[in-house]
C-alpha cells in the first residue's frame, strides 16, 4: 500500500479534518522567524546597549521565552514613549498612542518585525524565500500551496500571528478567545486565531502575563475542541511534539475527558500529529506516546518528506457534502430565519432567483426555500447574487455579467458582515438617481453605508498594506510604463535577480497618482491579466474597486454618500 492510500484510508468512512496549524506551516513558505527567533528580532531593536543577557539566560533550556518577552516590554515601553528609538514604527508623536497598556509598545515591535517578512503575493507565484528554497524545491512548495487552496477541512485553528491562511482560504476569522466565545460561531468555513493576529497588535499572545491570563480561561477552548473531536479527526500541522503550545492544549483536553476511557480512545484514534518535513525518514502513519507530566497519551504520528500527499487527499479525497463557506451561509442566514414556524405560512421549492422574486414583492417572510439544482455555470446570475462569495462578486463585476442584479438587493449585501471586504459598490450607486436613493434608503443604511465606501476609497486603498519591492519602487506616470516592467528583471536585496509579476505590477498601480491612471488602461490591464491577477487575492480584490471608484464614483449618489 502506498503512503497516499495510507492516508486515504486513515481519513476513510470520517468527516472531513479540523486543521490545528502552528509556526512550522508559515515558517516553511514564509520563512517567519520561530518564537525565539521573533524575541531576538525584537530585542536587536532595542539597540546594543540592551543585550540578551539581561533577559534571557541562555544556558537554560528550555529557555523561558513568556518570561523573555515580559522582561523586555517595559525596556521598550520606556523608549517608546521617552526616545525616538521607534518613530519609525509610530510615524508622528500622534499616532504613537496606537500602543496601549504596559505591553502594547512590545506588541506593536512585534508585529511590525514580523510584517517585514510577510510578502503574500510573491510566494503564490512562485517566489519564496531563499531560506524555504534552501529546505525545498520551489515546484513542490507551489504545488503544496495550490493543494492546500483547495482542501476540505470545516474549520481551521493556529496559534500563529501571521494571515497566511486565510490570505489561501478565505475563510472568516475569529481573533483571540474572546472574539471565539463572544461571537455566534458556526464551526465551518471560520478561521480560530486563538494567539491573535499581527494586525490587530494587542491581540497577540506574547508574554508570560499574556499566557498566563490565555490559561486562565482556556477551559472554553479546550471543551470546543472536545467537542470537534466527537465527530472530526483533527491533524496538528506545524507543530513538534516539544512545542509548549501543543503540551498545553493537549493537557487542556485530557483534563477535560477526565477518567473517561471511551472518549479518551476516541480521542486518541482521531488525533494526527504531522512531524516536521524531513528527508531522513519514509513517509508511513503509526501510533505514538506523548509524555505530559508523566501522563502517556497516545496519537497517531504521520511522517512525510513533503505536504503533497497529504493535501492531495484532504484536497480531492476528503470531502464536505457542501463547499465550507456555502454551508456557513446557509448555517448562519437560513437557519434562525426559517426554525421559527410562526413565520412560515406556505412552502416554495423553486430556483434562488425564483425565490429572490418573491422577497421583492414582500413574500419573504412567508415562504422557506428550497433550493432546485441547475448548470453550475448559472448559480448565481441575476438578483441571486446573495448568495455569492465576495470573489465571485469581483468576477461578474469585472465580466460585466451583474447587469440583472436588484440595485438595492446589492446595496443591503455590500452591508452585511459577511459580504466580505474590498467590494465594488459605486457602479451601481450611479444606476439610481439621487431622489430614488433617499426613497428607498433609510437614514441609518444610508450613513452606515457612507461608512462601508469611504473604506473603499483610493485613500485607504493606498494607506493599505500593499508590498512593492524596494527597487521597483517609483513615479509611474501611466500604466503602459508599469506593463513594460513584465519585460524586465530587478534584484532584491540580497542581489538575486527577479522576474517582475502580475502581482508587483497591480501593486505599483495601487500605490501610483490616480490622475496618472486612464481608466481605459486600468480595465484592459485588470480583464487581460484577470486569471492572474486572481492569484494575488489582496491585489486583485483592492484594484477592482480602485477601478470602480475611478470609472464610477463622480456620479450624485456616490457624492452624496461619501459626503455624510
Amino acid at each position: 500500500m502506498s503512503f497516499k492510500e495510507e492516508l486515504k484510508k486513515a481519513f476513510e468512512g470520517q468527516n472531513p479534518p479540523y486543521l490545528f496549524v502552528g509556526s512550522g506551516f508559515s515558517k516553511r513558505y514564509l520563512a517567519s522567524p520561530s518564537w525565539g527567533e521573533l524575541l531576538e528580532k525584537i530585542r536587536a531593536t532595542l539597540g546594543d546597549s540592551y543585550p540578551q543577557e539581561k533577559y534571557i539566560d541562555p544556558k537554560v533550556t528550555p529557555p523561558d521565552l513568556p518570561g523573555y518577552a515580559e522582561k523586555m516590554a517595559d525596556d521598550i515601553k520606556n523608549l517608546w514613549w521617552n526616545s525616538d528609538r521607534y518613530s519609525y514604527i509610530y510615524g508622528d508623536n500622534e499616532n504613537r498612542k496606537i500602543a496601549a497598556g504596559d505591553y502594547g509598545p512590545l506588541k506593536q515591535v512585534a508585529c511590525h518585525v514580523l510584517s517585514q517578512d510577510l510578502s503574500f503575493p510573491d510566494i503564490l507565484n512562485g517566489d519564496f524565500p531563499e531560506t524555504a528554497l534552501g529546505y525545498e524545491t520551489q515546484k513542490v512548495l507551489s504545488d503544496e500551496l495550490e493543494l492546500f487552496q483547495k482542501i476540505n477541512s470545516p474549520c481551521l485553528i493556529t496559534t500563529n500571528y501571521d494571515s497566511l491562511i486565510e490570505k489561501l482560504l478565505e475563510y472568516d476569522v475569529f481573533v483571540g478567545q474572546d472574539d471565539l466565545i463572544l461571537s455566534h460561531t458556526q464551526g465551518v468555513g471560520e478561521i480560530y486565531k486563538i494567539h491573535g493576529d499581527i494586525n490587530v497588535p494587542n491581540s497577540i499572545v506574547l508574554t508570560k502575563s499574556d499566557y498566563d491570563r490565555f490559561k486562565a480561561h482556556d477551559k472554553y477552548l479546550h471543551a470546543k475542541i472536545l467537542t470537534i473531536f466527537a465527530e472530526n479527526p483533527i491533524v496538528f500541522l506545524g507543530y513538534s511534539l516539544s512545542d509548549k503550545n501543543i503540551q498545553e492544549i493537549i493537557r487542556g483536553i485530557v483534563d477535560c475527558i477526565g477518567g473517561n476511557q471511551e472518549k479518551y480512545n476516541s480521542f486518541s484514534s482521531r488525533m494526527y500529529i504531522v512531524d516536521r518535513p524531513r528527508g531522513d525518514s519514509y513517509p508511513r502513519i503509526e501510533p505514538c506516546e506523548i509524555s505530559l507530566d508523566g501522563i502517556i497519551f497516545k496519537a497517531q504520528k504521520v511522517y512525510l518528506n513533503n505536504y503533497l500527499d497529504l493535501f492531495d487527499v484532504l484536497a480531492n479525497d476528503v470531502k464536505l457534502q457542501v463547499p465550507a463557506k456555502t454551508m456557513k451561509f446557509f448555517v448562519e442566514h437560513l437557519y434562525d430565519t426559517f426554525s421559527d414556524p410562526q413565520k412560515l405560512s406556505s412552502i416554495l421549492l423553486r430556483p434562488i432567483d425564483e425565490i429572490v422574486e418573491e422577497v421583492n414583492k414582500g413574500n419573504g417572510e412567508k415562504l422557506i426555500a428550497g433550493l432546485t439544482f441547475s448548470d453550475p455555470q448559472n448559480i448565481g446570475l441575476g438578483p441571486g447574487f446573495q448568495t455569492m462569495r465576495a470573489d465571485v462578486v469581483r468576477d461578474k463585476f469585472i465580466l460585466g455579467q451583474d447587469s440583472s442584479w436588484n440595485v438595492y438587493g446589492y446595496i443591503r449585501h455590500f452591508l452585511t458582515p459577511n459580504s466580505g471586504k474590498w467590494l465594488p459598490i459605486h457602479r451601481y450607486l450611479k444606476k439610481i438617481s439621487l431622489q430614488d436613493f433617499k426613497s428607498n434608503i433609510s437614514t441609518e443604511e444610508a450613513n452606515m453605508l457612507s461608512v462601508e465606501v469611504k473604506k473603499v476609497t483610493v485613500e485607504k486603498i493606498k494607506s493599505s498594506h500593499i508590498h512593492v519591492p524596494a527597487l521597483l519602487n517609483g513615479e509611474y506616470q501611466s500604466i503602459n510604463q508599469v506593463v513594460n516592467l513584465g519585460a524586465h528583471k530587478y534584484k532584491d536585496n540580497s542581489g538575486k535577480e527577479k522576474s517582475v509579476t502580475v502581482g508587483h505590477m497591480g501593486s505599483i498601480i495601487l500605490k501610483m497618482d490616480e490622475s496618472k491612471i486612464s481608466e481605459a488602461d486600468l480595465f484592459k490591464f485588470i480583464s487581460g491579466n484577470k486569471d492572474k491577477l486572481e492569484k494575488y487575492g489582496s491585489v486583485y480584490s483592492k484594484i477592482i474597486c480602485l477601478y470602480d471608484y475611478i470609472k464610477y464614483a463622480d456620479n450624485p449618489v456616490s457624492q452624496h454618500v461619501l459626503k455624510l
